[in-house]
């Protein structure tokens, strides 16, 4: 189960050393397959976090992984289990510049918290 994130952390190991094209290597025959095929959600973060931590190397990882991505995040952008899974469904909608999908989970984002602050209202607030 966490052998892709284990790939990540050699992945990040290659982008510390400097060695850029290694890591997207690791990406590419590791990360991106295992993401694919799992479903689980520690893939995924892990798939859209390698690319963003690449793009802000200043490497350019390319429209065709963030859109691979992207897809795969797409179907759990109304979920909303955990912020730091939104933060990673965001990472990779902008990075694919897919503003629509970007657009539908802030504004799922903003009604839910519209709901809990309302509920929270209703309900005398947190104790």
């Amino acid at each position: 189960m966490l052998a892709c994130h284990n790939f990540w952390h050699w992945a990040v190991y290659h982008i510390e050393r400097g060695e850029h094209t290694a890591a997207l290597d690791v990406f590419d025959s590791q990360i991106a397959s295992r993401v694919r095929t799992s479903g689980a959600m520690l893939d995924i973060v892990d798939a859209c976090s390698m690319l963003y931590r690449l793009e802000m190397e200043g490497v350019r990882v390319g429209q065709e992984r963030w859109e691979d991505v992207a897809e795969i995040c797409r179907p759990y952008a109304d979920d909303h289990m955990l912020v730091f899974n939104d933060c990673h469904l965001l990472m990779s909608f902008l990075g694919a510049k897919k503003s629509g999908y970007a657009e539908r989970l802030m504004s799922s984002v903003e009604r839910l918290s519209s709901s809990w602050a309302s509920n929270a209202a209703r309900h005398g607030g947190v104790r």
